[in-house]
């Protein structure tokens, strides 16, 4: 039991990482219904209380049930009964028409499209691996001669096999499906063993040819459909009017009228003459406070910036405009103590300090 349940699990951790490659699949599509028929026989038929291996073959019906989650991963249901084919092969069920039915929950791995992935389009021959875990019940049956027979029976089933699915075009598929089954809670005559083992005396073997139908999906395909999506002209129309629609329309500005603002002389003898946004040119305005200072003054001069950009620009930007106003106020016949740039303040401004 603990190997089939880590290779679902296994399953399902794995198909996750090829959902990205196409369209994601909606709750009914990429659905598929087969019909199957076949033989199976026991594995150890005299185990069993079979004669013999001819004894034990018997005919299966079934239908089958699936959705690609993607194309690589998919579940689905199955139903299969057992039944007498009338003839020596399985005439020791008696007079019963049927052995058994199963319902088994099964995954599905497309090998071919993990291995060689997947370009939208339908390969001739697809090989799918199966791996489920199902319910089997078996019919009271009765053989006189042998004064032995089993009750009705409730098991629990594992179910392995290989589906090779030969695409006739991308609806209709021709399968063919080897299988392996365990009897997981085997019965002996009429007593029933309830410790689930995977034991080979208590499985069997059969092989099954099918036919299947895949459902139209909401894309317009039977397929999955490849990433990126392509867009109709309908589509394609429609964009590029609502595009032309923005280029023509009037663009929407909005005017701000920022006043300068200009700090003239302040306790302590101290200065302040603002520059504009990103620049160190002193304008007229500025200069015009420049000469308000005593002729002959010393002067510290401490440029500041504002704190868009980073730490290197700020601090490059806040000393040239101190530089700058440096040399003006040399020109006016001052005289410079000190020049420093103080970086990122939030202020455009410098700071001219009167001794």
């Amino acid at each position: 039991m603990r190997n089939l349940v880590f290779i679902m699990v296994a399953l399902l951790a794995t198909f996750n990482m090829f959902g990205q490659t196409v369209e994601s699949s909606k709750l009914f599509d990429n659905i598929s219904v087969g019909v199957r028929g076949g033989a199976t026989a026991l594995t150890n038929p005299v185990k069993n209380g079979y004669q013999d291996w001819e004894h034990s073959i018997e005919g299966t019906a079934g239908l089958d049930i699936t959705k690609m989650i993607t194309p690589v991963f998919g579940a689905g249901i199955e139903g299969q009964v057992g039944f007498n084919n009338g003839s020596k092969f399985g005439n020791f069920q008696g007079r019963n028409v049927l052995n058994y039915v199963n319902v088994i929950a099964n995954s599905k791995f497309n090998l071919n499209n993990l291995f060689a992935g997947y370009n939208g389009t339908c390969r001739p021959v697809e090989l799918v691996a199966v791996a489920g875990i199902g319910w089997n019940h078996g019919f009271v049956y009765w053989n006189p001669g042998l004064k032995q027979g089993t009750a009705h029976t409730n098991d629990i089933m594992a179910h392995y096999a290989v589906e090779f699915n030969f695409n006739i075009n991308d609806k209709w598929q021709v399968n063919l499906i080897p299988e392996y089954n365990f009897n997981l809670t085997p019965s002996r005559g009429f007593k029933h063993v309830n410790q689930p083992s995977f034991d080979h005396k208590n499985s069997w073997y059969g092989i099954q040819a099918g036919l299947t139908y895949k459902f139209k999906n909401s894309n317009g395909t039977h397929n999955f459909k490849l990433c990126p999506y392509k867009y109709t002209q309908e589509e394609y129309n429609s964009l590029m009017e609502e595009i032309n629609s923005l280029r023509n329309r009037e663009p929407e500005v909005e005017y701000v009228e920022i006043e300068k603002v200009v700090y003239k002389e302040l306790p302590r003898k101290l200065y302040t003459i603002s520059f504009d946004y990103n620049s160190t040119e002193l304008d007229a305005l500025g200069y015009d406070i420049l000469k308000e200072i005593p002729a002959g003054s010393v002067l510290e001069i401490e440029g500041e910036a504002s704190t868009p950009g980073s730490k290197e620009y700020n601090d490059g930007i806040s000393l040239e405009r101190a530089k700058v106003l440096a040399e003006a106020a040399k020109k006016l016949g001052h005289t410079i103590k000190s020049i420093k740039g103080l970086g990122a303040t939030g202020r455009q401004i410098v700071n001219i300090i009167v001794e």
